[in-house]
């Protein structure tokens, strides 16, 4: 700092050019790793939603002795404005459990997105702007006829190189098929 005469002192045009310089120079240093670890924080939306929908469905199981593939049956709610769009695929059915019961009117097998979830009258979401690139089947059936497996996908775009895509199964295996976090 230099005095400008009659006491009154300031900075010279170089000094606040190299601040600027270096605040620059952190920055570009600082912004990469902030980006990327919004990004991994995002993620902890897909782990906790598959997290529930592998709950549901496990109740669903127990209650019927398949797994379903709808959703909004399911009582999945999804909150608040979605970063990923879930679905659970193919459609096992009407479990014969419920069809003898005559309750399964309210059961549809198409209603296996978020779209279908945050379309309900009483939803309290936003569904994800990422289109679902790939949707898991849904029902493996085996040799006595019960569909005892379940795939559920979760596909965001994280501004990574490709959408981040996270699958939960059955067995409560959950992975990240597809890490977008990345550039």
């Amino acid at each position: 700092m230099k005095g400008t005469g009659a006491g009154i002192r300031g900075f010279s045009l170089v000094e606040i050019m190299f601040t600027v310089a270096v605040a620059g120079i952190l920055a570009a240093i600082a912004l990469p790793s902030f980006n990327l670890y919004q990004r991994k924080s995002r993620q902890a939306e897909a782990r906790t939603n598959l997290a529930m929908i592998y709950l549901q469905e496990k109740l669903f199981l127990n209650d019927w002795g398949q797994y379903s593939s709808d959703l909004v049956y399911n009582n999945v709610r999804l909150e608040g404005n979605l970063v990923y769009r879930y679905a659970i695929g193919g459609a096992c059915g009407d479990p014969p459990g419920m069809v003898a019961a005559g309750i399964a009117d309210d059961h549809d097998p198409a209603r296996n997105t978020s779209a279908a979830i945050c379309a309900e009258a009483n939803s309290n979401c936003t569904d994800g702007p990422t289109a679902i690139a790939t949707v898991a089947p849904t029902c493996v059936v085996d040799l006595v006829g019960q569909a005892d497996a379940f795939v559920a996908v979760a596909e965001a775009n994280l501004d990574g190189a490709a959408n981040d895509v996270w699958t939960i199964d059955h067995n409560k295996t959950l992975d990240n098929v597809v890490d977008g976090t990345f550039n």
